[in-house]
């Protein structure tokens, strides 16, 4: 008799929390080896790039390889494939699924993840040190772009005007002849009607914007109005004040001459899309991801 309720339960949990979160009614899933580490990062404002980390031994015959799925749309992919492309995408965030497949067309459980691309400016801006006596003489300012124009460097003093619609920030390497760390400031610490920007206490050690993530940072690392700026690191930025703008980038420092004429490359990586992150975590409803098994648990406790 507790068989048989069990069962019934069972069955009645399969109607009422469904078989997956595909669209298109998928071979059904019975294997659990995901693909690992899956991450992006935006490519340009309609295309974001996924990684991932092998999800079977190379000579494991039985498996085919991956599927890449995108909203609708799905793409085979081979044993020794381990990124992806989406171009063409909407506005906004979209939901990446990548599968392993069996020979026998079965998959395994996605991979997932929430990303959406954003608008990106490879070419390096230089900013220069100005390091003098002079006392309202700064190092130059940085704008990482508004809602529709690309970013530009600009000299920060104290009877600068406000520049309402950037996310600004400047390097700060002392205003005397004095050498001193190099750090990024928000541009409001020394003019007040520059909008206010905030870092994140994440970074990452980078060569370059191509650096894949996981998860953009949460908004409760966004704390810290000034960082110490540090040689081939990306930091994330918010732009606070401005919630008609963009709010989010991701900026690559690479500093390519040493005091005291420091000169620093910025590379900027800007969510023109206001108030959107590039990256969202998956859908975590646990009942629609829980597989067989732990439902049985849930049951039996």
């Amino acid at each position: 008799m507790k068989n048989y309720i069990a069962s019934c339960l069972l069955f009645a949990l399969a109607i009422v929390l469904g078989c997956g979160d595909n669209i298109q009614n998928p071979t059904p899933t019975t294997s659990s080896d995901a693909p690992p580490g899956l991450k992006a990062f935006s490519l340009n404002n309609a295309s974001v790039q996924l990684q991932w980390s092998a999800a079977f031994a190379s000579s494991d015959s039985t498996y085919q390889g991956y599927l890449a799925q995108v909203g609708t749309t799905r793409d085979t992919l081979s044993r020794s494939t381990l990124t992806f492309v989406a171009d063409s995408l909407p506005l906004g965030a979209s939901l990446f699924s990548v599968y392993s497949m069996r020979q026998n067309g079965t998959l395994s459980n996605p991979a997932t993840i929430r990303w959406a691309p954003a608008e990106r400016f490879g070419t390096p801006f230089n900013v220069f040190e100005r390091n003098n006596a002079v006392a309202v003489a700064r190092p130059d300012g940085f704008d990482a772009g508004t809602s529709s124009l690309p970013p530009s460097v600009f000299a920060i003093d104290s009877g600068a005007l406000s520049i309402g619609t950037n996310l600004d920030l400047f390097f700060n390497g002392d205003s005397a002849l004095t050498h001193q760390s190099l750090s990024i400031w928000s541009a409001n610490l020394l003019v007040g009607s520059y909008n206010h920007t905030l870092f994140s206490t994440q970074t990452d050690a980078a060569a370059s914007l191509d650096f894949p993530l996981a998860a953009f940072p949460v908004e409760n690392t966004f704390i810290k109005d000034s960082i110490a700026a540090i040689d081939n690191t990306i930091y994330y930025v918010k732009v606070v004040g401005d919630p008609g703008q963009f709010n989010y980038a991701r900026i690559h420092v690479h500093i390519t001459q040493a005091y005291p004429n420091r000169i620093i490359q910025v590379r900027v990586s800007l969510q023109r899309s206001a108030g959107l992150q590039f990256a969202f975590s998956p859908d975590l409803d646990y009942r629609r991801h829980l597989p067989l098994f732990a439902l049985i648990s849930l049951l039996k406790g």
